[in-house]
């Protein structure tokens, strides 16, 4: 859903906010991307769902990249892990896989939405729009 600018530092959430909502000065010859753009998950409550995702980059070197995931009122969402861990500017080593956690078992029914950057210094950074639908406990999961 367009996000093409490039986030330099990872001071805070805040930032990643002003940046995604503003033009980028900054265009740089390499990006990090996933391998889609968005990503549509239902889950029953109290149930969990995973996800596998590839982030790369463009020259195919692995860089040790920041991950960090936004919500709709700019938090981050509890309900989005890696291995356990919040994303609020964990590592990752780009051109492996990596694995969403999506747990909905403190959450109500409706649908929760987040954006998830993957940035490091000198690359145009990536993003992915997450769009998570807790359902009633007697529906299936299923993963779109």
């Amino acid at each position: 859903m367009g996000h093409g600018n490039n986030i330099n530092t990872w001071n805070s959430i805040a930032e990643i906010k002003f940046i995604k909502d503003t033009q980028s000065t900054h265009s740089y010859a390499k990006s990090i991307f996933f391998t889609q753009l968005t990503h549509t998950l239902e889950a029953g409550q109290p149930n969990s769902q995973t996800l596998k995702e590839y982030i790369s980059t463009s020259d195919n070197g692995p860089v040790n990249a920041k991950l960090k995931a936004v919500d709709e009122v700019g938090n981050v969402p509890t309900w989005l892990t890696v291995n356990g861990k919040v994303l609020n500017g964990i590592n990752y080593t780009t051109g492996s896989s990596i694995i969403f956690n999506f747990d909905a078992t403190n959450l109500s029914v409706g649908t929760y939405t987040a954006i998830v950057y993957v940035g490091y210094p000198g690359y145009n950074y990536g993003a992915v729009d997450i769009f998570f639908t807790v359902k009633q406990s007697s529906q299936l999961i299923t993963l779109k």
